[in-house]
């Protein structure tokens, strides 16, 4: 069971969420499933999508592209 909540953990809606960038998870699924969301400059649809401590996650909107770098949430 423990495998499974570090893997959770390690996701993208996952952390989208726990990262406030999101207020919900719900709403993490919904960037996601929008294309709103990049990792390292690509583009990622799919919200199990597992991050690292080197990812750097772009969240664009309408002023532009907002980045967040991993490495402090995986020092956590």
């Amino acid at each position: 069971m423990n495998f499974y909540k570090k893997r959770l953990e390690r996701t993208l809606a996952y952390i989208l969420f726990k990262s406030s960038v999101a207020p919900t998870m719900a709403t993490a699924l919904e960037l996601i499933a929008q294309g709103k969301i990049q990792i390292n400059n690509r583009r990622v649809t799919i919200p199990n999508y597992i991050c690292g401590p080197r990812d750097v996650i772009s969240l664009m909107t309408k002023e532009g592209a907002r980045q967040f770098k991993l490495a402090s949430y995986f020092q956590n």
